[in-house]
């Protein structure tokens, strides 16, 4: 999954997760970050609702 906004000169960031995981994080649930992973952002970044 893509996600975001571009960011000059980094590339878009990557969600690697299980479909149960995805949903908790659109939730606003604690997701265990074992079963999640996130390239080309940091955790602090991800923001599903602001």
């Amino acid at each position: 999954m893509v996600f975001g906004n571009v960011v000059e000169g980094r590339a878009p960031a990557r969600l690697e997760a299980d479909p149960g995981t995805v949903i908790r994080m659109y939730c606003g649930r604690p997701a265990d970050p074992a079963r999640y992973r996130l390239c080309g952002a940091t955790d602090r970044e991800l923001v599903v609702y602001g």
